[in-house]
């Protein structure tokens, strides 16, 4: 695996924990299927996914 690709995993995964939208820009729209059917497609949906589970769960 490149050195550019592990980078852009890492920001992908980044983004899981911060919400930031920015993330979702190393996804291929073209390729990217999304499976989850409360999230919408593309990456708008993809960010406001990312931002839903960046906030804390309280129990």
């Amino acid at each position: 695996m490149s050195a550019e690709r592990k980078v852009a995993i890492k920001q992908l995964l980044k983004g899981i924990e911060t919400g930031d939208p920015e993330s979702v820009l190393v996804i291929n729209p073209q390729k990217y299927i999304q499976h989850n059917p409360q999230t919408h497609e593309g990456s708008e949906g993809l960010a406001a996914l990312f931002k839903r589970l960046s906030k804390p769960h309280r129990v």
